[in-house]
């Protein structure tokens, strides 16, 4: 049997992140590039934007109007997605944008999709047994 915090971290892995990360290339399609044009500091700014709508839904109990609040956290997801990617570029020097400079080399959704279950086949999969000596 599952703990409340195993269950939490299965279903988040297999399913709610799954649907936010779908909601983010659905939406990364519309944007095309410009999400590289002020970089960095342009996430924060729309993670802080969609902090206060959820500031408002959930702290004030306001009702939302435009964007429920679920909607509004799985557009946090795909902002903080795109952060990473632009913290990891710099830390490793890249630049695979064709904005920046790079390849431009992409995969879609299903690429995404089978690379995502084969990763969560892994954590969900046995450890295997580590001797003792290290």
């Amino acid at each position: 049997m599952q703990t409340p915090n195993e269950y939490m971290r299965e279903r988040i892995l297999r399913f709610i992140l799954p649907e936010a990360v779908r909601r983010w290339l659905d939406k990364n399609e519309d944007y095309g590039d410009g999400v590289f044009v002020f970089g960095p500091k342009a996430q924060i700014m729309d993670v802080q934007r969609k902090c206060g709508k959820l500031v408002n839904t959930i702290w004030y109990e306001q009702p939302a109007k435009f964007e429920s609040t679920t909607e509004v956290a799985q557009d946090m997801v795909g902002h903080l997605l795109i952060l990473l990617y632009m913290l990891d570029e710099q830390a490793h020097g890249l630049a695979t944008s064709p904005v920046l400079g790079g390849s431009g080399q992409s995969f879609s959704t299903e690429d995404f999709a089978q690379a995502y279950e084969e990763i969560i086949d892994k954590i969900f999969s046995p450890l295997p047994e580590v001797p003792a000596d290290g």
